[in-house]
């Protein structure tokens, strides 16, 4: 007999859930919709509430999506008016609470944004920072000067309004715990795909036609088509995602501000700077080495993804700054893409996005380049600062004017002697400003940390949740233990501390010494917020 033909194989390995009870249904629906901040719970809105969770007929999604609904819903009014809605007659597979979240979203241009997410395949990851520069791309989002928010702050708005309705959900979390990427269930996407109402599209080559409502397509190509679209249909075109191939005609979708290419193998044609219009543009799944340095005339280009390959800036380095209305420079941090940093980055005085910066000596690469670029924000990490001579020259990056700087990384080339290194003084002039979050130094080769890491008094590292201190070779450690949100500290391989002492914990030592005066004094509080400390000597050194 055969062997496998004996196995006894289960039927189905589905497992069917059942809807939630009416008691379940209500904690889930009563958590999220009278959460703090949330309209007061009296016994009248607990009645429209519980009627409307039973038309949720135990479905958790729309639960979550009309909880987050009412969150916002303060008014007896405004919770009668969504009972009332029509919407909950409507039939077919789109569950009716997911339509009136998407009904009462506050903005048109949130509608929008949420409609546009249709353009990704379902169950797709979808990173944050990318659906937000692409919103931004095509006008969804306008900067709010009365309430001093960018556009990239309204962005984020928008996608914390999607996830608390849970238009939005399964959100993965970096190591500050903070959301870099979501998912979107199926059948949110099936409602994202519906209130698009045809202007987002997903083809293959062979389905490629005139589709008069399409404003934003996407394309699976593994041969050489042509787009068959009316100058109509074509001139609509906003945004345009390509995967294997391009089309012949693509020159001719002028119109477009947001472009993808992945996984194309050819050069990039010259022709890429007529693509006038051009907000958005994407090549960091795409395998060829090097861009065109016809790229530099795309004056109106806000972000820029690029792959990190060892030529990808070559050809582009000397002309880089004219892109001057250039937001987000994202290219992944690796050794060979430091060297291609482009010459003089400290025109592009719009940038909110620069993953790194190598120090050079030449005019265009030194640190003072970083002075201009006021708005950076999120992750910076400086390399080579071995370059930098003095406190003076430190100082040009203005490093403590840049307040939505949230991490920053400062690195020394540890192979090189220390004799000629002003060290100390050059870590002294690249003070942070009170609003970071993350600090972390590496091969720092100075004996003693700058004063504004050794003051309990000052207010630099107010706001610090994270540290870490790699390969430095400082006899001394900042003082810590006094600041209110510090979570994660981390030290490895400081060869040079020889004891960790009451400084460290932000405390007097006269306390600690015992006098009489102390002993009936309170005992301070230390780490208030600590919860990881790693310090790590290798064995021997």
């Amino acid at each position: 007999m055969d062997v496998v033909s004996a196995m006894w194989v289960p039927q189905s390995l589905t497992h069917q859930l059942r809807e939630l009870s009416h008691d379940d249904s209500w904690t889930m629906f009563r958590k999220r919709a009278f959460a703090s901040g949330g309209p007061t719970e009296t016994q009248t809105l607990v009645k429209i509430g519980g009627r409307m969770v039973e038309k949720c007929k135990g479905v958790p999604l729309g639960i979550n999506s009309l909880g987050g609904l009412l969150y916002y819903k303060k008014s007896l009014t405004e919770w009668e008016e969504i009972e009332e809605s029509e919407i909950w007659r409507t039939e077919g597979e789109i569950l009716p609470a997911l339509r009136l979240s998407f009904h009462h979203l506050p903005f048109l241009s949130l509608k929008q944004c949420f409609a546009y997410c249709s353009i990704f395949p379902k169950d797709q990851l979808l990173e944050k920072d990318v659906l937000i520069q692409l919103w931004m791309s095509l006008g969804y989002l306008q900067s709010s000067p009365k309430r001093n928010l960018e556009m990239e702050d309204v962005g984020n708005e928008y996608f914390d309004i999607l996830l608390h309705n849970s238009l939005l959900q399964d959100v993965v979390l970096d190591e500050n715990n903070d959301i870099i990427a979501c998912k979107m269930h199926d059948l949110v996407h099936d409602l994202s795909l519906d209130v698009s109402e045809g202007s987002c599209l997903t083809l293959k080559a062979s389905e490629v036609k005139d589709h008069p409502k399409v404003q934003h397509l996407s394309l699976c190509l593994k041969e050489e088509t042509r787009l068959e679209f009316s100058d109509r249909t074509v001139g609509k075109l906003r945004s345009l995602f390509l995967t294997g191939n391009l089309p012949q005609d693509i020159e001719h979708v002028k119109s477009i501000h947001a472009l993808s290419i992945v996984e194309y193998r050819k050069e990039l044609s010259s022709s890429i700077c007529k693509f006038i219009h051009l907000k958005y543009l994407d090549l960091s799944k795409s395998l060829f080495e090097k861009v065109p340095n016809s790229i530099t005339k795309l004056y109106n280009l806000e972000t820029l993804r690029l792959p990190p390959s060892l030529n990808i800036l070559e050809e582009i380095q000397i002309e880089f700054h004219k892109l001057v209305s250039l937001r987000h420079l994202c290219v992944e941090d690796t050794e060979n893409s430091r060297k291609m940093i482009p010459t003089m980055i400290g025109h592009l005085t719009s940038l909110r996005t620069l993953p790194f910066f190598s120090v050079g000596e030449d005019e265009g690469h030194r640190i003072e380049e970083l002075g201009s670029l006021s708005k950076l924000r999120g992750r910076l990490r400086v390399y080579d600062l071995q370059h930098v001579k003095d406190i003076e020259e430190a100082e040009r990056a203005k490093m403590s004017e840049k307040s939505k700087v949230t991490v920053l990384e400062f690195h020394w080339d540890r192979n090189l002697g220390m004799s000629d290194i002003n060290y100390g003084d050059v870590l002294e002039g690249l003070k942070p400003h009170k609003n970071l979050k993350g600090l972390i130094l590496k091969d720092f080769g100075g004996p003693r940390l700058a004063s504004w890491m050794r003051s309990r008094d000052n207010q630099s590292l107010h706001n610090l949740v994270k540290i870490e201190l790699i390969s430095c070779r400082c006899e001394d450690i900042p003082i810590l233990g006094h600041l209110p949100n510090l979570k994660v500290i981390k030290m490895i391989e400081l060869d040079n501390v020889e004891c960790i002492g009451p400084k460290f914990y932000g405390l007097d030592e006269r306390i600690i010494g015992g006098s009489c005066s102390a002993v009936a004094a309170p005992a301070p509080t230390v780490f208030p917020a600590l919860k990881k400390l790693t310090i790590y000597v290798i064995s021997g050194s």
